[in-house]
């Protein structure tokens, strides 16, 4: 998925393999016609990178997910064009984790408990 075969990874980027999200609420939909459940788990993937050093998340994913992330606001840039694997038009990219992508997906009311786990994770 990747030209040239590799990716030249760096200290602030990491990876996000799978996300997945369950949430059995109607309705509650947030900005752009998304769930804001979806909202409020990319809030916390970038407020957990940023928090932890990391400006970048490197991912693998379907080409109807980049749209969700598209509609979101916290678009993909990709490292190559779509591929097929298995049955699944695939893409790889780069999201960017900083306050600019976190203020476009962060749902009203959105809380976050980071500060309390740092402290106990200290």
């Amino acid at each position: 998925m990747l030209p040239g075969g590799g990716l030249r990874s760096k200290s602030t980027m990491i990876e996000s393999s799978r996300v997945c999200l369950l949430d059995t609420r109607v309705g509650r939909r947030g900005g752009r016609f998304l769930h804001e459940a979806t909202l409020t788990m990319f809030a916390g993937m970038i407020e957990w990178s940023m928090s932890n050093g990391f400006g970048e998340i490197a991912t693998a994913t379907d080409v109807r997910f980049e749209r969700i992330l598209q509609r979101a606001g916290w678009p993909m840039t990709r490292f190559g064009g779509v591929k097929l694997i298995g049955e699944t038009m695939s893409v790889a990219g780069i999201l960017p984790a900083g306050q600019a992508s976190f203020d476009r997906v962060c749902p009203p009311g959105y809380r976050s408990d980071l500060r309390h786990l740092q402290r106990v994770a200290a």
